[in-house]
């Protein structure tokens, strides 16, 4: 067969590539932040919201302002803390004199030990209000008004509040992504649960891969598949929510090669390729390993380097039926 008759019948060729990995799934994913990189900061007293100081996507830097917030609750909170620090000075200096009296004889070992019970009470409640008022990541304004802070470096995601909103107590006010690592999450169909493990490889799109590090190992009862959870790789331009489509990948514990799926075909129920030998194609009976809509693996009499029909195949299994 020449160059000529190839055209007439529209054979196009391409390289058979080596193959060390075979794609086992074409997974529709979303992409997601790293586990525990995206944190909410919450309000921890109630209150009206005065000033909102950051928008979304916008980068903060760690002890950046994020919203001021004037709240009653707190102003007494804190009010009431002060007011047991003082009772607290006091009620210990008591314990403490008392405690002297009885170990000279002078006093009463019975009053000693109630001004020092006294005391512990009161250090107790002034320990609970010291941690409701460190409630958070907090900046108390000599206003009277407090400001939440960011608690790390990151970028804002969402602000959940606006100016002149009220904000329940343990509220969160913001989110914020600390990490530019991403992650993507995909639910991987029952019969392909036993194929995929942690250690393989997806791709994403040219450049921008991944490793697969979870799977699930039981089945949604809706949906009834696993969910697979795969870090990429660093410079993956995607943000969290995108719709994305990926390729999972296993290393092969054969040889084997790749070939595109278009160039299979099938005689008598058995695969085949169309093999150039330089002067005409031979059909070589192959084993399909894994296929996707981009790659095909498969074992067989071929070698990398060599070609096959990609487009035309139709028209060379004619021929050879002698049609």
């Amino acid at each position: 067969m020449n160059a000529r008759q190839m055209d007439a019948l529209q054979v196009r060729l391409e390289k058979v590539k080596p193959a060390s990995m075979e794609d086992v799934a074409l997974l529709p994913a979303t992409v997601i932040p790293p586990l525990n990189t995206r944190i909410a900061v919450s309000a921890p007293f109630a209150g009206t919201v005065l000033q909102v100081e950051v928008l979304a996507g916008q980068k903060v830097k760690e002890g950046m302002p994020l919203l001021t917030i004037a709240s009653k609750d707190m102003l007494e909170a804190s009010g009431r803390l002060k007011q047991l620090e003082v009772e607290l000075t006091t009620a210990e200096l008591n314990a403490r004199r008392y405690r002297s009296l009885a170990e000279k004889q002078a006093g009463s070992e019975m009053k000693a030990q109630e001004t020092e019970a006294e005391a512990a009470k009161i250090r107790a409640v002034t320990e609970q209000f010291r941690r409701i008022t460190a409630l958070g990541n907090i900046r108390i304004n000599t206003d009277g008004t407090y400001s939440l802070i960011a608690p790390k470096a990151g970028h804002v995601v969402e602000t959940r509040a606006t100016t002149g909103a009220m904000l329940e107590a343990m509220a969160a006010a913001v989110l914020i992504d600390t990490s530019d690592d991403m992650w993507v999450q995909a639910q991987l169909p029952a019969p392909l649960v036993g194929l995929v493990a942690a250690g393989d490889k997806i791709a994403v799109a040219p450049g921008i891969e991944g490793t697969v590090i979870s799977v699930t190992a039981d089945l949604d009862p809706i949906t009834r598949s696993a969910v697979l959870f795969a870090r990429l790789g660093e410079g993956a331009r995607l943000v969290p929510g995108q719709m994305v489509t990926i390729t999972v990948s296993r290393r092969l514990s054969k040889v084997a090669v790749a070939v595109p799926p278009q160039a299979i075909t099938y005689a008598d129920g058995r695969p085949i390729v169309f093999k150039w030998n330089g002067s005409g194609f031979a059909a070589i009976s192959v084993a399909v390993l894994s296929k996707t809509a981009q790659i095909a693996t498969v074992e067989g009499n071929l070698a990398a380097g060599q070609e096959v029909a990609v487009t035309g195949v139709a028209q060379l299994e004619k021929m050879m039926a002698g049609e």
